[in-house]
């Protein structure tokens, strides 16, 4: 939502503007060389620093730097919200602000209302202060997908910088020298990449003979030596001697270095072994030289790649970056640490996995899942057939992992086995295993014994482990994938090539079983193939995915993305990939409601005492602070060589993390999660400040915490000192429930595939005789002349069955069209042994009487059954989910539903998940007894049929049980 304004504000800037930007613009458009999406980048970042002066962004939007044209006059407000709106730039930001929607939706859901109602509750200033992260420095984050050209992005803005800096020498904003930050796990995929900086061609920006020139100043350092010994000095650390070799640093200018991010991050535990006549400064400048000497360079612009990594709580970046502002002067100090010019993080997912609480207003909280300070985003589905190659997404329901990967190679070498590329490459196929014995063991063999594949065109590729080492050559083969030699095809990878993996000539992607890849970077992973080489838009790839991992894609698509997998398939072939309207047949059937008794347990925490005092409960903490649990002791020895002498000294002090009183207070009432409000906390303000001043101390003018207290369990037992003992009450009541099977108002066009039932020409004929426009008879008559003329014409009943497979005759969803199919069409896309059982059940002539219905779709039945498990310990229920059963075989009396029979179909892997068991046993043990006690006869049974066994066993199962519970001659 952010970034919106942002973009907006610098196309309505560059339109208007006579500043050099706008011919910098020109000349790159012309030149011809960068992708749209790395220009429009540029754009954004030209605004940034000409415009707005690089500032901090809260800075910006509390000036109101991104206000659109609201006409105020035509807004229902108040008088008063009126005035302040009116006068206050930042206010009236944030109201424009809570009037955006994000799919039909406020994007700050109640933030409009808040204002409203009590305009003066809010402080704008403090709620973009809090939301942008509480920095006072440019922290700008671009986000664009893989392929997009994020290295080359980097490059261009050094460039861009550099000339600028020249051009305007005293201007602060322009950055003369430059760091990348390599999120350590990364390192080893995303360096090769970023070695690529150097041969960019600062032409494609600035023509010559000014960019030769500046190439020329250009020094690229990779710090990314280990030391040679575990205490660095200046002498045995490669990474200290390559900066030192630059000095002075007050005139450097053109260096850009690369280095792992933990190399620079705050040292979390100072070693208590250092001498102790050695001054603070001296302390902090050999725990960590390279930080040291990498904050003296002078002007210089961070950039972080792949930054979502960066952010994880042990990588306190920011704490460094605060810490090199403030430009230290010791006497005893020949460099002096000068101000960073701001920090660009690149990132191709900027979503957060869980929402950001931004508390506003007393207690009132905001949430978003957007990375605050992104100010550039580029869709991955508008790069596809851009520079991205056009991806066919194929999902397969099948449980054996060796099935999907035989059909992705088989997909794969019928479409890709005699392509070259202009390049001399050939496409491959990289196929993701999870652990390396599943590689050599499993997959590989079967390659190559199976599917006859020569292990010359196979590439294994890990880390190795005691049973299975890495081939000598397997790591040179794979940084050579790219190269016109190499013959490998089938690349087989364990923990490699998830991330920052540049091979343009992969053209494939297998994901087939659950932890092939981290959960969560497997949109990261399916992408990997997505780079073009000459051309995107005449270029395609595949991506075979497991429905599980089809199901991860979809969401991580959705979140990220804004898109799913069904929109980038129909990107690619919208003429392939019809939709189908969905319809319900309830009034047809004459579907009745479903009546059963639930079991419901209510929890309610009940208080057991008054409310503490806790004052005096803070009061036993503070005197209790220096001892065990909460306060380690570390003791420093020293001996003096060839004598007996010991001295002992108790260190008070350590660490390094900035403290600050209200960040400590917030953070106290955030990990309450709602039981403590700040109101409350800060009635002890006095005590609590006694307990912050023992934990802190001073330090050239800043706080820190004291590493050697525990501040997670002292903050706990400050959280503890304000809680009321309580108490849990259990309450169990039976109620009576009357359910739709079908909420006919979710139905929504769904996108054609095999995995629909019935197929498209059945549904027709369906919908026709609900019409009564004529006979069963006529109809099947007419469907089978249909399909006769098609299989004649060599086509099949859809265009996307033409491209996957050819569609059975399903003539039984028509015979038995007054008995099931509440609604059209059911959607088997992530089961097939339900569709085919399905049919097959339909076709029994032994079941004719019974009516059989579809009841997986969770999202379009209410019958779905509260389970719980009882506790051995306490005898109390807990909650194990919500149970959606597969499908309903019923039987009327009456015209109301008089027996149900529960069929549960699992495919083996899912059939082991522990909350599925939990809730089977719910199902079959107290849900049946309950219900069929207080209808007085045996109303509901249970029967669980698996895909391990055959499909005549299954059927055979389900006669039997049909026979059994409805008592019928079935």
């Amino acid at each position: 939502m952010f970034f919106e304004r942002i973009l907006l504000a610098s196309r309505n800037w560059l339109d208007k503007s006579i500043s050099p930007a706008k011919e910098m613009i020109s000349y790159i458009q012309n030149e011809g060389k960068l992708r749209d999406a790395q220009i429009e980048a540029i754009k954004v970042y030209l605004y940034l620093k000409m415009e707005c002066g690089s500032k901090p962004l809260h800075e910006l939007f509390s000036e109101g730097k991104f206000q659109g044209d609201l006409d105020l006059e035509s807004q229902p407000l108040t008088q008063q919200a009126r005035i302040l709106l009116e006068s206050d730039s930042s206010a009236r930001m944030l109201y424009e602000l809570s009037l955006e929607l994000e799919n039909n939706r406020p994007f700050f859901p109640g933030l409009r209302e808040r204002i409203l109602e009590n305009p003066e509750s809010i402080n704008a200033k403090e709620f973009f202060r809090k939301v942008f992260y509480n920095l006072d420095y440019a922290d700008y984050l671009f986000s664009l997908p893989m392929g997009a050209g994020k290295t080359f992005l980097m490059a261009s803005f050094i460039y861009i910088d550099l000339y600028f800096s020249e051009l305007e020498p005293e201007n602060p904003v322009w950055a003369r020298n430059f760091l990348i930050l390599i999120p350590s796990g990364l390192k080893s995929s995303i360096v090769p990449s970023l070695r690529s900086i150097e041969d960019f061609d600062p032409t494609w920006v600035l023509p010559n003979p000014t960019a030769s020139n500046l190439r020329k100043k250009v020094q690229f350092e990779m710090l990314d030596e280990s030391k040679s010994t575990k205490k660095s000095n200046r002498t045995d650390n490669p990474n200290v001697a390559k900066i030192l070799s630059h000095q002075p640093f007050e005139d450097l200018s053109g260096l850009v270095m690369v280095v792992n991010a933990e190399k620079v991050i705050l040292d979390k535990v100072r070693d208590i072994t250092l001498p102790l006549r050695q001054t603070e400064d001296e302390a902090e400048k050999q725990a960590n030289e390279l930080r040291h000497l990498i904050g003296a360079i002078p002007r210089k612009l961070l950039m972080i790649d792949e930054v979502h990594h960066a952010t994880d709580s042990d990588i306190r970046l920011r704490q460094v970056v605060s810490g090199w502002q403030k430009e230290k002067k010791n006497p005893d100090d020949s460099l002096k640490e000068s101000a960073v010019v701001g920090v660009l993080g690149f990132s191709g997912t900027p979503y957060l996995p869980t929402a950001e609480r931004i508390t506003i207003a007393d207690e009132w909280v905001v949430q978003t899942k957007e990375i605050s300070n992104m100010v550039y985003y580029y869709p991955l589905v508008d790069g596809i057939g851009n520079y991205l190659k056009k991806p066919t997404i194929g999902v397969s329901n099948e449980n054996d992992p060796l099935s999907i990967i035989r059909r992705g190679i088989e997909d794969f070498n019928a479409k890709y086995k005699d392509i070259v590329y202009k390049d001399g490459t050939i496409p491959k196929i990289a196929i993701y295993c999870g652990k390396i014995d599943r590689l050599e063991e499993e997959i590989y063999p079967y390659l190559v014994g199976t599917l006859k594949i020569p292990a010359s065109e196979i590439l294994r590729f890990h880390k190795g482990n005691k049973k299975h080492k890495l081939d000598a050559d397997a790591e040179l083969d794979f940084r050579s994938l790219d190269y016109a030699h190499s013959k490998k095809r089938y690349i087989l990878l364990v923990q490699v090539g998830k991330e920052g993996w540049n091979c343009r000539s992969l053209t494939g992607v297998i994901l087939s079983n659950s932890g092939d890849c981290p959960m969560n970077m497997v949109l990261q992973t399916s992408c990997r193939c997505l780079r073009e080489v000459n051309a995107a838009k005449d270029e395609t790839a595949i991506i075979w995915l497991n429905a599980e991992n089809a199901a991860v894609l979809d969401r991580q698509l959705n979140m990220q993305q804004k898109t799913s997998i069904e929109e980038i398939n129909q990107r690619i072939n919208p003429s392939l990939i019809p939709k189908r309207e969905s319809i319900s047949r309830l009034e047809h059937l004459y579907l009745p409601k479903l009546k059963f008794f639930q079991l419901q347990v209510r929890f309610d925490t009940v208080q057991t005492e008054e409310l503490p005092n806790p004052r005096s409960h803070l009061e036993t903490l503070l005197k209790n602070l220096d001892s065990q649990p909460y306060k380690n002791t570390a003791v420093v020895s020293t001996r003096v060589l060839g004598s007996q002498n010991v001295s002992k000294e108790i260190l008070q002090f350590t660490g390094e993390e900035a403290a600050d009183w209200e960040e400590w207070t917030y953070r106290l009432v955030q990990g309450s999660c709602g039981s403590l409000h700040y109101k409350t906390l800060l009635q002890e303000e006095k005590i609590l400040k006694s307990i912050f001043a023992m934990i802190t101390r001073e330090k050239e003018g800043e706080l820190y915490y004291n590493g050697l207290y525990n501040l997670t369990r002292i903050d706990s037992a400050i959280r503890t000192c304000f809680y009321n003992k309580r108490d849990l009450k259990v309450t169990e009541e039976t109620i009576s429930k009357e359910v739709d099977l079908l909420l006919a108002g979710r139905l929504k066009p769904i996108f054609e595939s095999p995995g629909l039932f019935p197929d498209s020409i059945e549904q027709e004929a369906i919908l026709d005789l609900d019409r009564e426009k004529s006979t069963i008879a006529e109809e099947i008559s007419a469907l089978e002349a249909l399909r006769e003329k098609l299989k004649k014409e060599g086509k099949t009943t859809s265009q996307i069955q033409r491209q996957v497979a050819p569609n059975p005759d399903y003539s039984s969803a028509v015979h038995s069209k007054d008995r099931t199919l509440h609604y059209l069409p059911y959607n088997f896309q992530q089961s097939n042994f339900e569709k085919e059982f399905l049919v097959e059940a339909l076709g029994l002539s032994h079941l004719q009487d019974l009516e059989f219905y579809y009841n997986g779709e969770k999202y379009l039945t209410e019958f779905r059954v509260d389970c719980y498990e009882r506790q051995t310990v306490s005898s109390r229920w807990k909650k194990v989910g919500l149970y959606t059963p597969d499908f309903l075989v019923l039987k009327r009396e009456k015209g109301e539903i008089h027996k149900v029979l529960i069929v549960e179909t699992k495919g083996s892997g899912f059939a082991e998940q522990s909350t599925f068991i939990k809730r089977r046993n719910f199902v079959e043990n107290e849900f049946l007894r309950l219900n069929n006690e207080k209808f007085g006869y045996e109303r509901f049974s249970y029967l669980y049929l698996s895909d391990d066994a055959t499909m005549d066993d299954n059927l055979g199962k389900l006669t039997t049980k049909a026979k059994e519970f409805f008592a019928t001659n079935v």
